[in-house]
């Protein structure tokens, strides 16, 4: 079973023995100007009809993962679509949304960073599961390569970016919940993480 097969926090817990408690995450976030690019994008996609969830990940979360690439080219790899499978009896296997990696080459994950799920049919709890479970996969993963980093996970409805941290067992949801609105701060959390 996927990592979709996770269908709430609860079950996610359970399975992989992590405490979870919801508490603010980042501090002191500098907002970052968007490039005239990033704008134009965002623009045309808000006057776009955006039904689907890959609509939105192509039209809006993608265009700001490269204004995100483009900023830290010699550190972050951006990652869509691609398989994270750690180990199937524990449901650490299936596809992710997105993966962002610090020192990926060419099309081989190294040192996964930041899990990022689009929330089906704009449930974010619902995402929240599945993108933990991820971010449990993205752990083991650096366990095996001996890395010991900090694991951040975000999942959006493209409007609302909900953050969390996996660090050793413990999940951390951020009390705060970003929104595309203030693209500046977004970008921001995303740049604190990256650093």
């Amino acid at each position: 079973m996927p990592y979709s097969s996770m269908k709430s926090l609860s079950m996610v817990k359970n399975s992989y023995k992590l405490k979870v408690k919801k508490d603010k995450l980042f501090f002191d976030i500098k907002s970052i100007e968007i490039s005239d690019w990033l704008k134009e994008s965002l623009k045309r996609a808000n006057h776009s009809i955006l039904f689907s969830e890959k609509a939105k990940s192509e039209a809006i979360i993608m265009p700001i993962l490269l204004e995100l690439q483009e900023r830290n080219l010699d550190c972050l790899k951006v990652f869509s679509g691609v398989r994270l499978d750690i180990d199937e009896s524990q449901n650490l296997n299936g596809e992710c949304d997105f993966i962002l990696a610090k020192d990926g080459i060419v099309d081989i994950i190294e040192k996964p960073l930041i899990s990022i799920i689009e929330a089906k049919k704009g449930d974010i709890d619902l995402g929240l599961a599945q993108c933990s479970a991820q971010m449990v996969g993205a752990r083991e993963y650096n366990k095996q390569e001996q890395i010991k980093i900090a694991i951040y996970g975000v999942v959006t409805n493209s409007k609302e970016w909900q953050f969390m941290k996996l660090d050793n067992d413990l999940l951390i949801i951020d009390s705060d919940t970003y929104h595309l609105k203030e693209i500046e701060k977004l970008l921001g959390v995303f740049q604190s993480i990256i650093n």
